[in-house]
């Protein structure tokens, strides 16, 4: 993930101090049949997650790679297309970590850990807060840096990574704009012979609210979330829960947003027992002057779905701008102006 090395010049000179690690609740139980709970499963999921930070922090990479299953997908803000694969995950690591010298340590935190639990299937979100011990400020003074979804299968008795999404938070993409750090290019590790899928049921559900999105009616959004909702997108600074939070945020937009086409790129559906996780990069247009088309925004997009009651529901969203439109972007000077 280039969510700590996620922008090697950002993160290469932090490692880490565990806060309150989850004790290990893969003990050993007083029956062979008896379940571990929702909350055991929620404390494995963020002790497996604090370690491998952990250790990436520190320079080594294989606190994730040894979590990371093959069918895995991956976006970060370097990339303008989603990575597939644990193979092209490992050719990452190697071009990041061959450049990065020990260095001392420093503190993470996870910021309200939320783990949601579909059978075999867990979805963490977190904000992630990389702070310096030396710089004197209070943690309470700091916004997180990272928004981040992590998507996990129960493979026998261990849990997989099968998906994951790092973006910057608003006042990191502030920070990093007036740094002159957007302007970066996008890294490009792309499976040849990953094939994607024609037609999806829930590909269809998302198309449809998307068409009325982009007529300025969020109702088509607003029908298809679950009450247990998390939501992530660059102008937040942290994530936001449940369909009311939803609403107050995007209510006002009604009737203002305008969107002549859009295109899905590269959509892809891993799915779990009664969950379904598409990822794929969507590009807006409009029209421009003189009849030409011109694009308006590209997105890297995750979207959770659970079968609830025999109607896909969404459970989880993340937005995120792709590499060449962060950089587009910080050239308008648009996060420095932003409220």
């Amino acid at each position: 993930m280039r969510a700590p090395g996620k922008t090697v010049a950002l993160s290469l000179t932090m490692t880490w101090v565990l806060l309150g690690c989850p004790p290990d609740n893969r003990r050993q139980r007083e029956t062979a049949d008896e379940a571990p709970t929702e909350e055991e499963i929620a404390a494995q999921i963020i002790e497996l997650e604090t370690r491998a930070l952990g250790r990436w922090l520190s320079g080594d990479p294989d606190g994730f790679l040894e979590v990371i299953a093959d069918e895995y997908t991956y976006f970060d803000p370097d990339l303008d297309e989603r990575m597939d694969g644990r193979d092209a995950i490992q050719t990452l690591y190697d071009s990041i970590f061959s450049q990065i010298e020990a260095a001392p340590a420093s503190p993470f935190e996870l910021i309200d850990p939320r783990v949601q639990v579909f059978g075999d299937a867990a979805l963490l979100t977190f904000n992630l807060l990389e702070s310096d011990p030396d710089d004197g400020t209070a943690e309470t003074d700091v916004n997180p840096q990272w928004h981040t979804t992590e998507i996990f299968q129960r493979v026998g008795e261990e849990w997989k990574l099968i998906s994951t999404h790092w973006s910057y938070t608003a006042s990191q993409l502030q920070e990093l704009e007036r740094a002159g750090r957007l302007d970066r290019d996008p890294v490009a590790f792309r499976d040849p012979d990953v094939k994607y899928p024609e037609d999806d049921s829930v590909l269809g559900i998302e198309e449809a609210w998307l068409e009325r999105w982009g007529r300025g009616d969020p109702d088509g959004y607003f029908e298809v979330i679950a009450p247990e909702y998390t939501y992530f997108d660059p102008g937040l600074d942290k994530r936001l829960d449940g369909l009311d939070q939803i609403r107050a945020r995007f209510e006002p937009m009604r009737g203002e947003i305008s969107i002549d086409r859009f295109e899905f790129l590269e959509p892809r559906v891993q799915r779990v027992g009664d969950l379904a996780v598409l990822t794929f990069n969507l590009a807006n247009f409009n029209a421009g002057d003189g009849g030409t088309e011109e694009l308006v925004s590209h997105w890297h997009t995750t979207e959770v779905f659970h079968l609830l009651n025999g109607q896909w529901k969404l459970v989880s969203t993340h937005w995120s701008y792709t590499a060449s439109w962060l950089r587009v972007l910080a050239e308008r000077g648009t996060f420095s102006t932003a409220s």
